[in-house]
C-alpha cells in the first residue's frame, strides 16, 4: 500500500517580506530598461527567473533581458502539479503589462516536454 502524497508549502510570504520582494522585482525590471542602441548585447548573466505556483501548474520562466524593440526568449518550464509531469500540449502565454497597454506573446507547443520558448518583443 502506498501513502498518499502530501502537498507541502515551500514558500510563504509574510508582510515584512513583501516590501523587499517588490523592491527586488522593481530593480530587476529597471535593469532591463534602455534604448535599443544604448543596450549592450544580451548575455546569460543578465537573464532572470521567476517561479510561480498555481492550483494546477508550476511555471518557471528563464527570461533574457527585456529591451524595447528587441526579441528576448523566455524559456518557460511548465510542470503539472497533479503528477509532477511536464506539460506536453497546450498554449503557454506571457503577458507584458505596461504604460502602453498589454502585449501577449505565446507558444503553442513545447520544444521539449515541459519547455516552451516564447519570443518577447516589448514595445517599451
Amino acid at each position: 500500500m502506498t501513502r498518499p502524497r502530501r502537498m507541502i508549502t515551500v514558500m510563504t510570504i509574510d508582510r515584512w517580506r513583501v516590501a523587499p520582494l517588490l523592491l527586488t522585482l522593481a530593480l530587476v525590471g529597471l535593469a532591463g530598461c534602455g534604448e535599443p542602441d544604448e543596450a549592450p548585447e544580451a548575455s546569460a548573466a543578465g537573464n532572470w527567473t521567476v517561479t510561480a505556483w498555481g492550483r494546477l501548474f508550476e511555471v518557471f520562466p528563464e527570461v533574457e533581458p527585456l529591451i524595447a524593440g528587441r526579441t528576448a526568449t523566455a524559456h518557460t518550464h511548465v510542470t503539472r502539479l497533479s503528477d509532477f509531469s511536464p506539460l506536453v500540449d497546450g498554449t503557454v502565454a506571457i503577458v507584458l503589462d505596461g504604460a502602453a497597454g498589454e502585449q501577449v506573446f505565446s507558444a503553442d507547443e513545447p520544444v521539449r516536454p515541459g519547455i516552451y520558448e516564447i519570443g518577447l518583443e516589448p514595445d517599451a
